[in-house]
């Protein structure tokens, strides 16, 4: 038989086994595709390169489960749609150690964000490469919100960067009028309320 640490280099998935009260972890191949079921009853496939950028899918594909991975939030289109994020980032990733920077402010050990204001309103600036700015431009402003939850439901971190970055360029010099009417809000604020606030937050619209 192998010893334990050859195992480990041999395989991927985690499969757990008791052994007289004694948990061990066997890692076991990753199986080339996955298929993923939508709401509308689709199955659709995905190959290793896409879906090992999901950190739930590859959980879910760690089961060693021959059914397909049930995503119930999520249509058949709308799962092209991040199956096309995923082919084009396996291609050309977006850089996230590059985009990411620590908030000197925050405390020590801290993960990295993405800056904060944003220096553009055009993402291409911030470091995002140029397909994946045109297509988060494709998405409406609904559906930017929508693919922001799929991106955290499939924990894919790109993704999410991507769209926190594009709704953040859509309110980057927004006025409150205009913040309260594209999200359809209810004024909250007496006119001197709201120019207090400026005054306070003024650093976010530099």
């Amino acid at each position: 038989s192998f010893p334990p640490a050859v195992l480990l280099l041999l395989t991927h998935k985690l499969h757990t086994v008791e052994d007289h009260g004694v948990r061990f972890s066997i890692m076991a191949a990753a199986p080339e595709k996955i298929v993923v079921k939508t709401n509308d009853g689709s199955e659709v496939e995905l190959a290793k390169k896409l879906y090992e950028q999901s950190s739930y899918l590859v959980e879910q594909a760690g089961l060693g489960s021959d059914s397909s991975i049930e995503m119930f939030d999520m249509d058949k289109d709308q799962l092209a749609k991040v199956a096309d994020f995923l082919a084009k980032n396996a291609e050309h990733p977006i850089p996230v150690s590059e985009i990411e920077q620590q908030d000197p402010f925050a405390p020590q050990g801290e993960e990295k964000k993405i800056p904060k204001p944003l220096a553009s309103p055009n993402l291409v600036d911030a470091g995002f490469p140029k397909w994946a700015v045109t297509w988060a431009d494709e998405l409406s402003q609904d559906d930017l919100f929508e693919y922001a939850n799929f991106s955290q439901s499939l924990d894919v971190h790109p993704m999410g960067l991507l769209l926190c970055g594009k709704i953040a360029s859509i309110i980057k010099g927004m006025s409150l009028e205009d913040y309260h009417k594209t999200f359809e809000l209810e004024k909250d604020f007496t006119p001197e309320e709201e120019e207090q606030i400026r005054k306070d937050n003024s650093w976010a619209e530099s």
